[in-house]
């Protein structure tokens, strides 16, 4: 059974900067990608190249967009709308990650046009800390973190010094915990933000323990702990409910 707690945050497209993306149009359109990606608006293109092509009588060649996404639901909604961009001469390229770390990195090393998994906190971090030209382009939908157990229904059944799982990177251990605190099991200091770590805890009252687990395996370490905090799109993955 799962916990009914939630942290929401706006998941993000992102790109790596100065790239442009095309501009919005209809339903389901992206605004933004690399350098190379021109988007054609009825009747013309806007590539030298599309141009070239159009002169000489040759059919205009279909642009591609490369998109970075978790499996579930990310890949799914881009696998929904790219019906509609092709209808509009882009060819939408999908690439599933099963981490938080590898679409970020592979943005910036210009193998993706944009990616759509993260959280604006976790991207503002990401990329500061190392070093990364990325930027958020907009915020697409609400995603929930919810509290997922094997062994209780309640929140309120954790036994004194039961073991959570978090996931080990700051902005989502901070959700986590923020999620934690607002079911009422801990309390941390007052000026702790999103980037909170347990050493942020101030009331305690049951002595639970933490470990703090990349948030890709959470759903895994739910036979070995008491309860975890897990990102939406990995218990999805494993068609759990919260408790």
């Amino acid at each position: 059974m799962d916990v009914q707690v939630h942290h929401r945050t706006a998941v993000r497209v992102c790109r790596s900067y100065p790239a442009r993306l095309p501009e919005r149009g209809g339903p389901g359109d992206l605004e933004e990608v690399s350098p190379a990606f021109k988007r054609p608006r009825p009747g013309t293109l806007r590539s030298d190249v599309g141009q070239e092509r159009l002169a000489a009588g040759a059919a205009p060649k279909a642009a591609v967009l490369t998109i970075g996404v978790s499996p579930v639901p990310h890949a799914d909604i881009v696998n929904f709308v790219a019906p509609t961009l092709k209808n509009q001469g882009i060819e939408v390229k999908v690439v599933e990650f099963s981490d938080y770390v590898q679409p970020n990195l592979s943005l910036a090393d210009k193998e993706l046009d944009a990616n759509f998994f993260q959280h604006k906190p976790y991207l503002d971090e990401f990329a500061e800390s190392r070093g990364l030209k990325l930027e958020s382009l907009v915020a697409v939908h609400i995603e929930p973190m919810g509290v997922y157990s094997k062994s209780v229904k309640k929140v309120e059944d954790l036994a004194e010094g039961a073991k959570i799982a978090i996931p080990n990177d700051p902005t989502n251990g901070g959700r986590a915990l923020k999620v934690l605190e607002t079911a009422g099991l801990i309390k941390l200091k007052a000026d702790a933000g999103i980037l909170a770590t347990p050493n942020d805890i101030v009331e305690n009252p049951k002595k639970l323990s933490f470990l703090e687990i990349e948030a890709a395996q959470l759903p895994r370490a739910l036979d070995d702990v008491a309860a975890a905090v897990i990102n939406s799109n990995f218990a999805l993955e494993i068609g759990r409910a919260h408790v």
